[in-house]
């Protein structure tokens, strides 16, 4: 998607919505670094203390629809990186399809995926992509995957990947939650693009990975993400 956009004949212009978060800030400089080209805005309801030279700061207040869509039909792509989803759910995805415009989020709550699939028709008919739990470090990490998928695939058509987070990131203040919500007998997981509940596989082979310098595998935390 971004290489067909990056096509166009005039500069692709972004806005990251919660842009002034520690995800949101992320995704700027890995955008502003592997596309250099790009017209970046920054949008949230405060100006944060520092943008790079490059990042335009845009107001934004998603509780005033009307003048957010009126804001969204400027850009060409939203990068959905505010929260929490659990209170925002589909509000910044549904003001994106009335501006007419694509959107892609970090979402890593169960509750707004569904939601956000829900909203399939409605793309469908005003022609505009959603893309939802595209990952969290730095921001796009799916899409990095999928490159490098595509650079080497897997000839069963299988991938599987694992997500590490550790004390040295600092992570948002929602990113707590995330992380809490797994430590439960059940956890839900979506799978063949459907919502399933399964008991919270501890301690199973899958779940024990074996750092390089180090003698014994360690167990993993089941990880119920959208992603």
């Amino acid at each position: 998607m971004m290489e067909k956009l990056l096509a166009l004949s005039e500069p692709m212009k972004i806005i990251v919505i919660g842009g002034s978060g520690e995800t949101g800030q992320r995704i700027q400089k890995y955008l502003q670094h592997r596309y250099p080209g790009l017209l970046l805005a920054s949008a949230s309801r405060q100006k944060p203390d520092f943008l790079p030279d490059g990042i335009h700061y845009q107001p934004l207040d998603l509780m005033d629809e009307m003048a957010t869509v009126d804001c969204l039909q400027h850009y060409d792509l939203a990068v959905i990186a505010s929260g929490p989803m659990e209170k925002l759910k589909v509000l910044p995805h549904r003001l994106c399809l009335q501006a007419g415009l694509d959107c892609i989020d970090v979402n890593d709550s169960m509750i707004a995926a569904e939601a956000v699939l829900a909203l399939h028709e409605q793309a469908l008919e005003k022609r505009c992509l959603i893309l939802t739990g595209m990952g969290l470090s730095p921001g796009i990490s799916s899409l990095m995957l999928t490159n490098l998928a595509g650079e080497n695939p897997s000839s069963q058509g299988l991938y599987r990947s694992r997500l590490y987070m550790g004390a040295a990131y600092g992570g948002g203040k929602t990113s707590p939650y995330s992380m809490l919500a797994n430590f439960s007998r059940r956890i839900d997981i979506l799978k063949d693009g459907k919502r399933q509940t399964i008991t919270t596989p501890w301690k199973k082979g899958p779940y024990r990975f074996h750092f390089p310098g180090h003698r014994k595998p360690f167990a993993m935390i089941p990880y119920g993400t959208p992603e």
